[in-house]
Order: structure tokens, then sequence, then C-alpha cells
């Protein structure tokens, strides 16, 4: 048990080396608050590239209501929610 304490500690320290931004939110390459004008837009494949470039994301996912996504985090990707009638209805990293 003993030998299990220093790698269950260096775990323990990976996790803790995640920066965060003022807010709470994870720092990383994506920046979703330069996007947040979208809000409220019709859904397009070129709305999607436009918001890529202006966030800094290196990808981007669209999540359509009740639609079941992975719980996996990615600081380089950006999340499009959409609402039932497909205008974007939130963006966010991750």
């Amino acid at each position: 048990m003993r030998k299990m304490a220093p790698f269950a500690l260096s775990l323990l320290s990976a996790c803790a080396a995640t920066t965060t931004a003022s807010g709470g939110e994870p720092s990383g390459p994506c920046n979703a608050a330069s996007v947040q004008s979208a809000l409220g837009r019709p859904f397009t494949v070129e709305l999607v590239a436009d918001l890529e470039g202006k966030s800094g994301a290196r990808t981007s996912r669209v999540i359509r209501p009740g639609q079941a996504v992975t719980m996996d985090y990615r600081p380089d990707r950006l999340n499009i929610e959409l609402d039932a009638s497909d205008k974007v209805a939130g963006v966010k990293c991750g």
C-alpha cells in the first residue's frame, strides 16, 4: 500500500496543475467569451467556421436538444448548443 502513495500523489498533482482563468473557466486555447454574439443566430456551416476562428478553438461540436454527448473535456473544443429551431442557444469551451 505504501508503494502506491507516491503514485497517487503524482496523479493528484497532475490534476491540480490545471490553471483557471478568472470566473473559474479552465484556461486553454478556446475563448468562448469572444463569440457570445452568436447567441440567437441561425445555425450554418459557415457560422461554425467563423466561431472556431474567432474563439481560437481547434475543433467544435454542434449539440442539438436531447442529443447525447460525451463528458470528456477538451480545452481546444468549442461546443455550440442549438435550440429546437436550430438557433445558437449557447457557446462554451470544453
